[in-house]
């Protein structure tokens, strides 16, 4: 904790992310990122378009990642 806050666990997911949204963002080809990412450009537009159920994956996170798992 820094002053009473909890700290955000940054993930290399979230860091790849973040890579992804600022090359698109710099005028990149948003086809290559995806691809250099491991993903297609469906799945992208989904991630997008909110069609992703991010509740089911936070809870599938929290309940086998390692880090969460073993209390990192």
């Amino acid at each position: 904790m820094i002053d009473g806050k909890g700290i955000a666990l940054i993930t290399p997911m979230a860091l790849q992310k973040a890579g992804e949204r600022h090359h698109d963002a710099e005028g990149g080809d948003p086809s290559l990122s995806a691809q250099s990412c491991g993903h297609t450009m469906k799945t992208k537009i989904r991630h997008y378009q909110g069609e992703v159920d991010w509740d089911s994956v936070h809870k599938s996170m929290r309940e086998h990642h390692p880090a969460f798992k073993e209390k990192w």
